[in-house]
Parts: structure tokens; sequence; C-alpha cells
């Protein structure tokens, strides 16, 4: 992709760990604790320069009233 190309890369926030310098939490939720639980907005790097942090939700280490 044009992005690609030009060094622009997503930043992982599916089934990945809460990274401080990476996501930008905006609440805490039920769930693996530090774990990213949902993606609000993606995140971007430019050849390994953070342009934007995922805006995502943390797990908070309680387990869901889902089973």
């Amino acid at each position: 992709t044009l992005f690609r190309s030009e060094g622009v890369e997503e930043i992982k926030t599916e089934d990945a760990s809460f990274e401080a310098d990476l996501h930008e939490a905006i609440e805490t939720v039920d769930g693996e604790k530090d774990k990213v639980i949902k993606t609000y907005r993606k995140g971007y790097k430019l050849n390994d320069k953070l342009l934007r942090p995922a805006m995502v939700s943390v797990g908070n280490g309680n387990k869901s009233s889902k089973s």
C-alpha cells in the first residue's frame, strides 16, 4: 500500500498487551489484566516514530460477567 511504502505502519492492538508508549487507554474494563480489549481509534508510526497512539480500552484483571 501507499502508506507502507512511505514508512507508515499501523500500531498493533488485536491480542496486544497495553504499551503506554503506543496505546492511549481511555477506560479500563473487565478482562485480562493489561490486555487491549477494544480499539476506538487506530494508531500509526512513521519510520518507528509515533504519529498517533491507538486509543484503546484495557483489561483490569476482573473476569467478565459474560462466559
